[in-house]
Formats: structure tokens, C-alpha cells, sequence
């Protein structure tokens, strides 16, 4: 009653487990694609505080930058390079349009799309749009420039396609599409 507790047997020593290979960083931000003349670049784009098309007007943003990002050139659906690019910046003079592709980009984007709809024939750079126009107050569509403030715009209900012949680039479609107003050729109501 008063003697040794039994002391358990020692244990098996531990098989050594195997190295678990590190995982691959997740790319983090926002997904999306920015169109120019001459390419597509798909990547991701790091959020910001602020709605995505008052922060792509600041005149002080030169460029944005979109990070593990993949470049087709507009004349061949062919990617540059297999790899993902660590970083691509695009200057915002060289932006036609910038396609959100995930719920956070979309939400962003669309946070100050205005209420009334104008349904128009764009062209901008080497794409033809037919978008809604999204209009403050009730300026007709002539006064466009005159009524939206910065470079960048939002049109709503997208479908973008390539006017060069001869190339493999497919149509777009996009419920939000920011479109650069100094890119804007000329436009009409559809």
C-alpha cells in the first residue's frame, strides 16, 4: 500500500516525420484585368481604402502595379511567358479598361457606379463596347466628360471585343468594366 507507484515502460521513440514541402503562397489582393492597346494583364491588384475608381482618379497614382501577373498580347492569345510575372506596372496613360474578377474588385468598383443607365456603343483603343453608361443627375450623354470628375469611369453590363482582325482574343464580358475616358474615341447611344 505504501510502496512504489509502477513506473510505465518508457516510450517507443517517435518515427521522424516526413518534411511536409511548404506550401505556395497564395496570391492575395484583388483579382482583375487590365486591358491596352497591346496586351491583357491578369493579376492581382493590392487593395485598397478607398473605392478602386476614386483611387485609380488621384492624379498623383501614376501607374498600378498588379502582382503574379500573366501578359497576352492583344494581337496573339499566346502568353508572353508561361510564368507569372512577380510584378507588372502599367502606366494609367496606357489603360483602356480595367475588368474587376472577383467579388472584392467588383464590390470596390461598383461602390460609386450611379443610378441612371444609358446604354451606348464605345470605342476605346483597339476595343468596341457596349456598356450602360452610369450618369449622375440628368446631363444627357453628350455631356459626359463634363459630368464624370477624373480620367477613369465606370460603365456597367459589359461586352468588350477586340477590333483587329486576325487575332484569337476572345469577347468579354464584364457586370463592371472602368474605362479610361481619355482611351474613349468616340461613343454613341445604343
Amino acid at each position: 500500500m505504501f510502496g512504489k507507484k509502477p513506473v510505465p515502460p518508457p516510450a517507443a521513440p517517435s518515427q521522424p516525420v516526413a518534411a511536409q514541402p511548404a506550401a505556395a503562397a497564395l496570391p492575395s489582393g484583388w483579382l482583375m484585368q487590365i486591358l491596352t492597346a497591346e496586351y491583357a494583364v491578369t493579376g492581382y491588384f493590392p487593395p485598397v481604402a478607398m473605392p478602386l475608381l476614386g483611387w485609380l482618379n488621384v492624379p498623383t497614382q501614376a501607374a498600378v502595379t498588379l502582382n503574379k501577373a500573366q501578359v497576352i498580347a492583344l494581337d496573339s492569345p499566346v502568353e508572353l511567358s508561361a510564368e507569372a510575372r512577380t510584378e507588372v506596372t502599367i502606366p494609367k496613360c496606357a489603360i483602356v479598361g480595367i475588368v474587376p474578377l472577383d467579388d472584392a474588385s467588383l464590390r470596390s468598383a461598383s461602390t460609386q457606379i450611379h443610378p441612371r443607365k444609358e446604354r451606348a456603343i464605345i470605342y476605346a483603343g483597339p476595343f468596341v463596347v457596349q456598356a450602360y453608361f452610369r450618369l449622375a443627375g440628368e446631363a444627357p450623354l453628350q455631356y459626359l466628360y463634363g459630368s464624370a470628375p477624373g480620367d477613369m469611369l465606370v460603365v456597367s453590363d459589359a461586352e468588350i471585343c477586340l477590333t483587329r482582325p486576325n487575332t484569337n482574343f476572345p469577347p468579354l464580358k464584364a457586370p463592371v468594366f472602368l474605362l479610361s475616358k481619355s482611351q474613349i474615341t468616340l461613343y454613341y447611344p445604343a
